[in-house]
């Protein structure tokens, strides 16, 4: 990635020189949105106006570098998700200052680099979308409440000598706190009201080597070996008697046991070489500090008046140093010396070196779409450390191209990666055809080839200006137009009855069959069935709402449905709109409505209907009532995806119930239309001897094949 920053900046440079451009206004671009000042021969960033959700701080600015970030420069800025404060791992930057990121709630992680030194004051208290934390160096200092209430942090790795008070205080999630094992000093309140301190166990609170507080009810406290640092006010006002320090201990905290009236004394090692201001008790009547002769504890009390009293009285007289632990690159070592009087043994922790790895060798180089690998031997152990260096990416040069598109083929174009010379190429989408309109066309350019007849499609045809090409469309069938019938049967409850015509258009005779008359809309009616006691209803779906779906039979009478509806009252058919179908002859069709009402006579209000269902006629997508070819063709292209519907005409044609619509469905809705079978599959006997419709045209029963519409295929 580095390599191809400094290809593109060369690029720009060249550019730039070559129209004679001004190289520092273009540096500009990448501070343009913060505002600074020039403090001698450094930069202060004051702010930012820009609205970009990730934001890089510059490292230079003028030609300064950015040393400084200012009280409040970034405050509330609540749109910044990401600030990275690096370049590669380079940053000039010294100090952040107080409440400079403050109440950035949308700031989800910051990592500071190693060359910052103090961070100032509530510098990101409140950002509450914080979840990582990263801090470079032992020498940055966290000021009061740097961090606090960044309620997003659950894990913080911190090598800070010097954490301010109440630097993590509020952080609630917070509850895996690592601290340097030469933390120096950590203020009152660090991590109140925090996860770490909440979940602690009664007693003693350690954070790794440093103890931060106390919650038991002890009054003696034996302070664990190995610890070395006490946080100001760990133990103040918590009612000890007695403490024991381990030779650990190299600095008591600020406070640390001040207001614990019942302690008369504490035993000070020699090893601690710091220690706070009213660190102990020196108000209690009697209180004595033994401690080392020369040490650190006996310069406290000497300049604050305390009694105090030399260990045994002795004068330590230490032999040679012997080493416990060997200092490894890894691990630090551990020697001792004890004195030859007193036998007293005084420990001195060896900080470990780490690795001497050096620069390594960089074997294979990464290139555009290879990593590469960095291997590195300590010179001191020989461990071998590996490294892979990411892959540099490509460098694309600006897109060719080498095929204009057209309206009857594709474009391309191609581009060349600077580096490695590798091509891609990608499609550039056609253009839209140029249709000939003239008076010879409708507004779309179609021009009739082939016109309709009754019973059969015609065609249209128009023609590309650029291209010629040609796009063909269907012209639906006319269907008979007769104007006059003439009744051959009338029909009864049982039959259907018989009609013929003369097509005015093509002279044949067509047939059609009339509606068997309908039952008799019984009202005071609870439950309908037909006559020989089956209910004939396919199935009846409730909704959410708890409105009932009816899918009935075509043209099925209203006498002949069983509702399905749970309550007694009068049955009224409407429209939707509150029109109501009083007589007979009012058969169900596809989204009528049948409401069970208290009063017949009553108004459809809300108060006077108990229930109500929608009623859907298998195959009926018009709902006229009828299933038709005109509803399968509408089935057909809505489960090609050509048109829509209305949700009740989708469940009409629905047949299996799978809330999927295919052209299967689409095929079975016009063998039935078609009268050659039931939606069960059931082949259909004619109601009438087959040689009194001799002359029929619409019935197809010699079809032993479907239009090619109704193949798998057209789906």
């Amino acid at each position: 990635m580095r390599h191809m920053k400094k290809a593109i900046l060369c690029l720009i440079l060249t550019v730039s020189l070559c129209l004679g451009l001004n190289v520092s206004s273009l540096a500009d671009l990448s501070y343009q949105n913060f505002n600074y000042e020039i403090v001698g021969d450094s930069v202060t960033v004051t702010g930012y106006t820009g609205t970009l959700e990730s934001v890089s701080l510059p490292l230079t600015i003028d030609g300064r570098p950015v040393t400084a970030i200012a009280d409040r420069a970034f405050q509330n800025t609540v749109g910044l998700r990401f600030i990275s404060l690096a370049e590669d791992g380079v940053s000039y930057l010294e100090s952040i200052g107080t409440q400079a990121f403050a109440g950035c709630t949308s700031l989800a992680r910051i990592a500071i680099p190693g060359s910052v030194t103090s961070v100032g004051d509530f510098a990101f208290s409140g950002c509450k979308a914080i979840t990582e934390l990263s801090v470079a160096s032992a020498a940055t200092t966290l000021g009061i409440c740097a961090f606090a209430d960044c309620t997003g942090l659950k894990a913080v790795s911190v090598p800070c000598y010097h954490i301010g008070y109440g630097a993590f205080r509020g952080c609630s999630n917070l509850s895996d706190v690592q601290l340097s094992a030469s933390v120096r000093q950590v203020g009152q309140n660090a991590f109140a009201d925090t996860a770490l301190w909440k979940t602690a166990e009664n007693g003693a609170v350690y954070i790794g080597s440093l103890l931060y507080g106390y919650k038991g009810t002890a009054q003696t406290l034996e302070v664990l070996a190995g610890t070395h640092c006490i946080a100001d006010y760990a133990l103040a006002g918590v009612g000890l008697r007695e403490v024991i320090l381990p030779d650990s201990i190299y600095r008591v905290g600020q406070g640390a046991f001040a207001d614990n009236p019942s302690l008369t004394s504490v035993c000070v090692p020699a090893s601690v070489t710091a220690i706070g201001d009213n660190a102990f008790p020196t108000e209690n009547d009697g209180f004595l500090l033994y401690c080392a002769d020369g040490s650190a504890a006996q310069v406290y009390a000497r300049e604050n008046g305390v009694a105090y009293e030399l260990t045994d009285n002795c004068t330590h007289a230490f032999g040679d140093w012997t080493t416990i632990t060997a200092v490894t690159c890894v691990e630090d070592g551990l020697r001792a010396r004890r004195c030859v009087r007193c036998n007293y043994v005084e420990e001195e922790r060896l900080p470990s070196p780490g690795h001497d790895f050096g620069t390594g060798v960089i074997h294979p180089e990464p290139t555009c779409t290879t990593d590469g690998k960095r291997t590195r031997t300590c010179a001191v152990c020989g461990t071998v450390e590996t490294e892979t260096l990411p892959a540099l990416g490509h460098t694309w040069l600006a897109w060719s191209v080498t095929r204009e598109p057209s309206c009857s083929e594709e474009g391309v174009r191609m581009r060349v990666c600077a580096v490695c010379g590798v091509q891609d190429a990608e499609s550039i989408a056609s253009l839209p055809h140029t249709w000939i309109v003239n008076e010879n066309t409708d507004a779309d350019g179609y021009a009739v080839v082939q016109p309709p007849a009754c019973t059969s499609p015609g065609a249209k045809q128009r023609v590309c200006a650029v291209c010629g090409g040609t796009e063909t469309a269907e012209i639906p069938e006319t269907g008979h137009s007769v104007s006059t019938w003439t009744t051959e049967k009338a029909p009864t409850a049982a039959t259907k009855g018989v009609e013929k015509g003369v097509c005015a258009n093509c002279g044949q005779t067509v047939t059609r069959y009339t509606d068997k008359l309908p039952s008799v809309l019984p009202r005071n009616a609870y439950r309908l069935e037909l006559e020989n006691g089956s209910p004939l209803v396919f199935g009846v779906e409730f909704a959410e709402n708890g409105d009932g779906y009816l899918i009935a039979p075509e043209k099925m009478p209203i006498g002949d449905c069983l509702l399905g509806l749970k309550n007694a009252g009068f049955l009224i058919v409407t429209d939707g709109r509150g029109n109501r179908y009083d007589d007979t002859d009012a058969y169900i069709g596809t989204g009528k409505i049948i409401s069970l009402v208290q009063d017949p006579n009553a108004p459809l209000d809300r108060v006077n209907i108990i229930d109500y269902t929608v009623v859907m006629v298998l195959g009926d997508e018009n709902g006229d009532g009828r299933v038709t070819a005109a509803d399968a063709r509408t089935a057909l292209r809505i489960s090609a995806r050509l048109q829509g519907t209305t949700m009740i005409g989708f469940r009409a044609c629905d047949i299996n119930g799978d809330d999927r619509l295919t052209a299967a469905e689409a095929r079975t809705i016009l063998r039935v239309s078609a009268k050659l079978q039931t939606f069960d599959g059931t082949p259909v006997v004619p109601d009438e001897p087959e040689s009194e419709l001799t002359t029929e045209v619409e019935t197809i029963p010699e079809i032993v094949s479907l239009p090619e519409e109704f193949t798998e295929e057209a789906s």
